[in-house]
């Protein structure tokens, strides 16, 4: 009888192995999760998150909350984000459950 056969293999998801691989590497930026990436849509609706990016949190030290959260945008974009960033940091705060960001920081692209 052949050992492998008494093995059962398991997939997993796609989006689990991706997740297990990027989660070290987003803390280092600051997200406790990877699912504020995969959310941003949901966060900022698909327009604005079409547009933009996050690309890490920051925080005083040994805090987390008050942080500040660095995104990317193009120019018109980031006018819109500064039109709205109150909203915005609404809407991201509720998403974690806690007033995590005070701040928004654009970083406009080209």
């Amino acid at each position: 009888m052949n050992n492998n056969s008494n093995k059962r293999h398991v997939l997993q998801p796609l989006q689990s192995l991706i997740e297990d691989i990027s989660a070290p590497i987003l803390q280092k930026r600051g997200f406790q999760s990877p699912a504020i990436i995969h959310d941003w849509h949901k966060i900022l609706g698909e327009e604005l998150a079409q547009k933009t990016k996050p690309i890490k949190i920051t925080f005083m030290a040994k805090k987390r909350h008050q942080g500040t959260l660095h995104i990317t945008a193009d120019a018109m974009t980031a006018m819109i984000i500064q039109h709205q960033q109150k909203d915005i940091l609404r809407k991201v705060n509720s998403y974690f459950g806690y007033k995590a960001v005070d701040y928004l920081k654009i970083y406009q692209i080209t």
